[in-house]
């Protein structure tokens, strides 16, 4: 039963507790100079950090950034492969921007502003909700300038997810509208990403509660998690998700398994920018297993 079939509406107060974008952006989903004098803001003296008014995003400021498209996407790319310094995340943002003031439908363009939208929701938490509505406004668009290209389906749902978060109230519209997205792009592309779509269906299926009151399936979950991690076997965030299902499976043996790989290609650095952050979730799960030996 696929998660269009299911009653989705019981689970809006789960996905503002627990759906986060990365875990989309994921993953979701993945070295440019600071951006300091990028801004005409307030400047936090001690740490060189941009301070903004609490609620406002940032003003683009273009001056120190090149014209043409090429290059301003490659700055994009590379502090996205790269760092999650707000600094740099907010420079990658103006140089995608600065393509937008350009050519407004571009939809290379908009995908990767819902992604870097995306990751600055996690990281900017002052700035979450603005973030995520800017990033959910993008990645709406790239789907409807490109509707065959995966990504921007892909961080669409991430975005989704992201803006339930801050709005309650349109929880249960954004939660179709995350289920939708993540299944258009399995069927267009699911090893996109590394598994990424598939990945994003198994996080649902494993946290969401299960049919009537939400889309949650725990085995269809594994089953969509084993082929990723089967298929993408050197990247952590596949063994640490199918690690999450074997958990709530209580397939305790073959969850610390999981943990374990995927804190050892962690360490390799394949979690890459996000790696702190999963390495300490990986040894939560695994102190939290030894204690229920």
């Amino acid at each position: 039963m696929t998660g269009t079939t299911r009653s989705r509406y019981g689970i809006s107060m789960w996905l503002m507790r627990r759906l986060t974008a990365p875990c989309i952006a994921l993953h979701i989903t993945l070295v440019a100079p600071g951006c300091q004098s990028m801004h005409k803001q307030i400047t936090d003296t001690k740490s060189g950090s941009l301070q903004y008014p609490s609620g406002d995003l940032p003003g683009v400021a273009y001056d120190e950034l090149p014209s043409d498209r090429a290059t301003l996407i490659q700055i994009a790319d590379r502090i996205h492969r790269s760092s999650r310094n707000l600094d740099k995340l907010i420079r990658a943002r103006t140089a995608l921007k600065k393509i937008q003031e350009m050519h407004p439908n571009d939809a290379q363009m908009l995908w990767r502003l819902a992604r870097v939208g995306s990751v600055l929701s996690q990281h900017d938490k002052s700035h979450a909700a603005g973030w995520a509505k800017e990033c959910y406004s993008a990645g709406l668009q790239a789907t409807k300038v490109s509707s065959q290209w995966v990504q921007g389906h892909y961080f669409a749902a991430a975005c989704s997810g992201l803006r339930a978060q801050h709005e309650p109230g349109k929880a249960s519209r954004l939660l179709n509208e995350l289920i939708e997205h993540a299944e258009q792009a399995h069927e267009l592309q699911p090893s996109y990403d590394t598994g990424g779509p598939r990945r994003t269906l198994g996080i649902i299926y494993t946290l969401a509660p299960p049919w009537p009151s939400g889309v949650g399936d725990l085995d269809e979950a594994i089953e969509l998690l084993e082929q990723v991690n089967e298929e993408f076997p050197k990247c952590p965030l596949n063994a640490f998700y199918l690690a999450e299902a074997y958990r709530k499976a209580d397939q305790l043996a073959r969850a610390k398994t999981l943990y374990k790989r995927a804190y050892r290609l962690g360490k390799k650095g394949r979690f890459g920018p996000e790696g702190a952050h999963y390495r300490r979730r990986v040894e939560s799960a695994l102190y939290q297993l030894r204690r229920s030996d």
